[in-house]
């Protein structure tokens, strides 16, 4: 197992690759906590502790981002930090007098250290004075803090336990990979297009619609799309992103369930409108898929999808290892009629990064607008 300790210091872990900020005796890999992937990748487990607190709210962030990119998946992270929250606590309730100013182990003390660093070496009076701060306490952590920051990254199987009244541990998992989907617990994170589509998407539905959005990922979709409609089902192959999607995106009229899109034939019932955007790509069966898809629908239901346009993303598996195919609206046109579609409407997206619909087939990105004939 490939096990990497970040920000050892002079501690060791047997096992581990020990990497550091500071060239220090034991230490394997010079680089900052947040330039791990450039230097080592598919690790198993990255170990951290009492480092996270040292770096800016945003330094953390981008190591966390970093870590998540730098571990294979099924990886582990482990995170020690000190529990502000035990800490603030002690604050409230520190004595400060010359005696307690003295002793590292009173409340004063050990809450100051916990909130902002035992702050070594940050001291003009004495000879070893630098201005370097690395012992000094830049963010703090408590449980909801940390779980929120790991869960909006996208680390699923999320636990957080308190060691010896102060230490905080969460250990979290890489259960999905950012290349083959969007993972976020934040709607915010979600990246501008692939949101956008679902916000477009729920433009054509009603309130007593019933939806079924295939291919669903972590369910970001499905919930914007239950804030317009009656009901959502979302069904996706991958047991980890329904798991994330029934933590962190549910609402009262949305079922989400573990399926094959091979097997949407199974479903009971009638949808009203079908969702499956950046679906066709992924799969080999095409056609199968439309024909299950129509006899879902109700007569003059909605399938409602996107897809990369082949014209204007032209299809490379290096570039895209996760995609079969990219498709040219000619393609598309031809299996929405196979399927017995009509193509009501054809958008486009030209730029990720807004997601701006426009009416027109030039975009990297199309989407269609269909009805069961």
């Amino acid at each position: 197992m490939k096990k990497v300790y970040v920000g050892a210091g002079n501690d060791h872990r047997e096992g581990f690759i020990h990497t550091d900020i500071r060239a220090l005796p034991g230490i394997d890999i010079v680089c900052k906590a947040w330039n791990l992937s450039s230097n080592i990748k598919n690790i198993d487990e990255i170990y951290s502790r009492h480092m996270l607190e040292h770096l800016t709210t945003m330094e953390a962030d981008y190591a966390l981002r970093d870590w998540f990119d730098a571990l294979k998946l099924g990886g582990t992270i482990h995170i020690v930090v000190p529990d502000i929250d035990y800490h603030a606590r002690q604050w409230l309730n520190a004595d400060w007098t010359e005696d307690t100013l003295c002793d590292p182990r009173s409340d004063a003390r050990h809450s100051f250290a916990g909130l902002w660093g035992w702050q070594q070496e940050c001291n003009p009076y004495l000879a070893d004075y630098n201005n370097s701060y690395w012992d000094v306490h830049k963010s703090g952590y408590n449980k909801r803090r940390m779980e929120f920051l790991l869960s909006r990254i996208g680390y699923s199987d999320i636990e957080t336990y308190i060691e010896g009244d102060f230490h905080l541990h969460a250990i979290a998992k890489k259960t999905m990979d950012k290349g083959e989907r969007q993972i976020s617990s934040s709607m915010r994170l979600i990246r501008a297009d692939h949101r956008k589509r679902y916000e477009f998407a729920a433009q054509y539905l009603t309130k007593s619609d019933k939806v079924l959005d295939a291919a669903c990922g972590v369910g970001y979709g499905s919930r914007i799309l239950s804030e317009v409609c009656s009901m959502v089902t979302g069904i996706d192959v991958s047991e980890e992103a329904i798991s994330f999607s029934n933590k962190h995106y549910v609402s009262h009229n949305i079922r989400y369930h573990v399926m094959d899109l091979k097997d949407i034939a199974s479903l009971e019932g009638k949808y009203n409108a079908i969702v499956s955007f950046e679906t066709f790509e992924h799969i080999n069966f095409t056609s199968d898929f439309m024909s299950n898809v129509s006899q879902l629908l109700e007569d003059d239901g909605l399938f409602i999808v996107s897809t990369p346009n082949q014209s204007s993303l032209p299809f490379s598996q290096e570039r895209f290892p996760y995609h079969i195919k990219h498709y040219t609206h000619d393609e598309m046109v031809t299996h929405f009629n196979e399927a017995g579609f009509s193509i009501e409407e054809v958008w486009s997206q030209h730029d990720p990064a807004l997601g701006d619909m426009e009416n027109n087939m030039n975009g990297l990105f199309l989407i269609y607008i269909a009805k069961k004939i």
